[in-house]
């Protein structure tokens, strides 16, 4: 897994690219974690964080997307809401590349 970031000042966003090379072919999911609940479009989701919002792209035709929400207990011991966004790979192959863009709103 080769993970690369980077920062388009000009556009206001972040490009964060994974490329996965598997032994054998298979599936390539991304997760992405968020404290507050998301809400999911078609090529988009937007993740919130006290009051403010970040829309998180992706490419549906190489992925499908699907919203997981669960609960985990702190280092306080208190019950916490958490949610993931899950991107999973359409298509079985021996390399994936994921590229998401992050753009607040």
């Amino acid at each position: 897994l080769v993970r690369s970031i980077s920062h388009n000042i000009h556009a206001n966003s972040i490009m964060l690219t994974d490329r996965a090379l598997l032994e054998n072919p298979g599936t390539f999911c991304e997760n992405f974690c968020a404290r507050e609940e998301l809400i999911l479009s078609e090529s988009a989701a937007v993740f919130t964080r006290n009051g403010q919002k970040a829309r998180l792209h992706y490419d549906p035709e190489k992925f499908d997307a699907s919203i997981v929400h669960d609960t985990y207990v702190n280092v306080d011991n208190q019950i916490c809401a958490v949610w993931f966004l899950r991107l999973c790979s359409k298509e079985k192959a021996k390399q994936h590349t994921a590229s998401i863009t992050v753009i607040p709103e």
